[in-house]
């Protein structure tokens, strides 16, 4: 069952059960290829070359083209794209999937302001639904 509870007393920050009982444990995905790789493009002075004109560096340079080259060679897709940031992502994504002006979407409470704010730049609605103990959406059964 879900953990409810009445925000005005309830909230940790009130004095109430925090929702979240455990520490986070570490997880670090990054090994000596990572390393290799990031200090390659640190030592080359050049860490991104996205530049606003036609040209060679138009697409980020040489490294994001490769990155973008093996990201799509992964996951067998024809095309990706990187971007600077998740929220340039959230942008890209609303922006990508063409909805009517006015249609609604679902969001998460647990989330940061950007995820809101990239679906009304788009003229959508964001609608906060509760999530579980999974990050679920929770659906009601009445």
């Amino acid at each position: 069952m879900p953990y409810t509870c009445d925000v005005s007393q309830d909230l940790a920050f009130f004095g109430g059960r925090s929702a979240i009982q455990e520490a986070f444990p570490k997880f670090n995905s990054f090994d000596e290829r990572e390393e290799a790789a990031a200090l390659k493009v640190i030592r080359s002075a050049n860490l991104s070359s996205f530049l606003g004109a036609p040209g060679s560096n138009f697409y980020g340079g040489e490294e994001v083209t490769n990155f973008e080259e093996a990201f799509s060679a992964k996951f067998r897709v024809s095309h990706s794209i990187s971007l600077n940031s998740w929220t340039s992502g959230l942008w890209a994504i609303m922006g990508a999937l063409d909805l009517e002006p006015g249609s609604e979407v679902l969001v998460s409470t647990w989330t940061m302001a950007a995820t809101a704010t990239t679906i009304l730049h788009w003229g959508l609605i964001p609608v906060f639904v509760d999530i579980d103990a999974t990050h679920s959406i929770l659906i009601s059964k009445t």
